[in-house]
């Protein structure tokens, strides 16, 4: 899992185009994230780890150790925890105490947030270290390099991705997103120099980016509780596992050697946070809850990316549109 990820998934999924002046919103379909029980030394997989590991057990996270197992392939016994982690969340979450009062059940159900005080911990912790530790490296970042370079990264991390739109746009049905996806990311690898250049995109041809979290509640799948994972921010039951399926079906996961693995991370956190700042800002300082505000914002994010952009679910304008 990259930063990019991490990052994407933590900030810039949860900001839309919009900003909904209520402190929350209908539950809509959640957003993507992972939990999956994998041995390797390949960072990605083992942050996964860390996250299925910390919400399987209920626990409030701490920061994953460096240390890792040996290298290897992931075994047939660990692809089989995978249902006993989802099993555990769900104990954990049925578990979760429900209010007597009428009002307060039905705002209960309406949130859809049964691990609130947990989730809340764990969002402090995710700003905390943005605001500490990546929000300063970023912002050096966007002042310091050139617009150009930082265009060419974002479009070879953006390229590096697209293995994974092909494959969910295909799962979805999707063949016309799908073949846009193919040729952009043949055309990008080779005369655009491994990425370096968006060639489709300068022509107005920009496939959408697409997850198995976006596949799953294309089949039908319920968006389950709200969650907030550690490093990775606000996400739901449905799309924790789709992003466990997103990172085990993307070759570079298993390409890597875990220096790359740490450069792909390194860069992606850089530039997606670079990105994203002044929209973080602009939401939490216009937020008397920033927790519920992101909460909410998130899930009109990923409302609007199910239905391919095709409708504002909350018929707001566009605020933030460039």
């Amino acid at each position: 899992m990259t930063l990019c990820r991490i990052q994407k998934m933590m900030w810039g999924k949860i900001l839309p185009q919009t900003i909904c002046s209520r402190s929350d919103a209908v539950n809509w379909p959640g957003y993507r994230k992972g939990g999956v029980l994998t041995a390797s030394r390949n960072p990605r997989l083992r942050l996964l780890r860390h996250a299925a590991l910390t919400y399987g057990a209920g626990t409030i996270p701490e920061l994953p150790g460096i240390g890792g197992e040996r290298d290897g392939c992931m075994s047939m016994s660990r692809v089989m925890r995978m249902p006993a982690v989802a099993t555990v969340v769900l104990l954990v979450v049925a578990c979760a105490e429900v209010p007597d009062d009428p009002v307060e059940h039905e705002i209960f159900i309406e949130t859809n947030d049964p691990l609130e005080p947990t989730n809340r911990t764990v969002f402090d912790f995710d700003v905390t270290l943005l605001d500490h530790a990546l929000s300063p490296v970023a912002l050096a970042y966007r002042d310091h390099v050139p617009g150009p370079v930082r265009d060419g990264v974002s479009n070879v991390l953006d390229n590096l991705q697209m293995p994974v739109t092909i494959l969910n746009s295909g799962l979805q049905g999707d063949f016309d997103n799908m073949a846009e996806a193919t040729s952009s990311f043949f055309i990008n690898s080779t005369a655009g120099i491994a990425g370096l250049f968006d060639i489709p995109a300068n022509s107005g041809r920009k496939p959408r980016r697409e997850d198995f979290g976006q596949t799953l509640a294309v089949w039908g799948m319920e968006e389950g509780p709200y969650l907030v994972l550690p490093l990775v921010g606000p996400s739901s039951a449905r799309d924790t596992v789709g992003l466990g399926v997103d990172i085990m079906t993307d070759p570079l996961t298993w390409l890597l050697t875990p220096a790359w693995s740490y450069v792909r991370t390194g860069a992606a956190t850089i530039d997606s946070t670079a990105r994203e700042h002044d929209r973080i800002e602009v939401a939490r300082q216009g937020s008397i809850d920033f927790y519920a505000t992101a909460r909410s914002l998130y899930r009109q994010n990923r409302a609007r990316e199910i239905a391919n952009g095709v409708e504002d679910p909350f018929g707001f304008d566009d605020t933030f549109e460039e």
